[in-house]
């Protein structure tokens, strides 16, 4: 009964956390700045959390050919497989995870097209910070 409430954490987790990224993304791509209600605490545990879970997918698909609730399957006893709510929990938490580096990718070339990323007060986060701090006065 372990690994099924792992699997159920790890995917309720991952949801959370995909669904927090998704509407940092839509939010910079909307507002071309990031959103203002949202801690970057929470914002960077989110990223961090779907990264994780797209590297663990990307590395299940390589080695097993199949997605990572199938790999953890493979993996102990019959009794420990990850079934019903479960599995639904953890593979939506997947495809969720694959959905926000898609939409990463779109939101990045967005940034690359209009030019925040490459503009002078634009970090890491392609977010021309100066542009949102003369936007939020």
């Amino acid at each position: 009964m372990g690994t099924k409430r792992l699997a159920g954490g790890v995917g309720t987790i991952g949801i959370i956390s995909a669904a927090i990224t998704l509407w940092s993304e839509v939010t910079v791509a909307v507002t071309r700045c990031g959103p203002q209600a949202l801690p970057n605490w929470l914002e960077r545990s989110s990223y961090l959390t779907v990264f994780v879970v797209v590297a663990c997918s990307i590395l299940a698909r390589l080695i097993a050919g199949s997605s990572l609730a199938s790999l953890l399957d493979s993996f102990g006893p019959k009794s420990s497989r990850i079934d019903g709510a479960y599995r639904t929990v953890f593979s939506t938490a997947e495809a969720l995870s694959l959905l926000v580096i898609v939409v990463a990718t779109v939101v990045l070339g967005a940034q690359l097209t209009n030019g925040d990323a490459l503009a002078d007060g634009a970090g890491l986060t392609g977010i021309d910070v100066n542009r949102c701090s003369l936007l939020l006065q």
